[in-house]
């Protein structure tokens, strides 16, 4: 795929119905520990719903590889003239090895070649993942109780 990482061994692909499984364990693996910190409990029933809603609604849906091995995924949508990184989910045994930020720094070059400006909304209880955000040029522009909205302007 064009602009696609080549460091690290990273790759992107489109994500294929065959992976969809897959994706949905993804979401869980990712998901399942912010619900534990406010004692919710996983519903595989609802939130595997909100997790079809979500994939339903992304323009793009890649699978994120690192030598031959998915290890990710990133959702991408354009909304109003932006890039919207709707969801970007690395396995947890492979976090914190710079998948995400090389993800990101990928998705903000393509973003700005195509002249547009990339936001993204993230949990406020994800502030591992605000940190690598912010370093990476993007600051909150706005929050509801939940969430942040952070951009990265060109």
């Amino acid at each position: 795929m064009e602009g696609t990482p080549k460091t690290s061994g990273l790759a992107m692909r489109p994500a294929r119905d065959a992976d969809r499984e897959w994706l949905r364990r993804l979401h869980k693996a990712s998901y399942q520990p912010f619900y534990q910190r406010v004692q919710k409990p996983w519903d595989d029933a609802h939130d595997g719903h909100l997790f079809d809603d979500r994939l339903a609604g992304a323009d793009e849906v890649l699978v994120i590889s690192e030598l031959g091995r998915d290890v990710g995924a990133v959702c991408l949508s354009e909304q109003d003239g932006q890039i919207l990184i709707d969801t970007l989910e690395i396995r947890p045994d492979c976090q914190n090895r710079g998948i995400g930020a090389t993800t990101i720094k990928w998705a903000t070059v393509r973003a700005h070649q195509q002249g547009k400006i990339i936001t993204l909304r993230l949990h406020k209880l994800n502030k591992d993942a605000r940190r690598m955000y912010e370093r990476s040029g993007f600051s909150v522009i706005g929050e509801t109780e939940n969430e942040w909205t952070m951009q990265r302007l060109q």
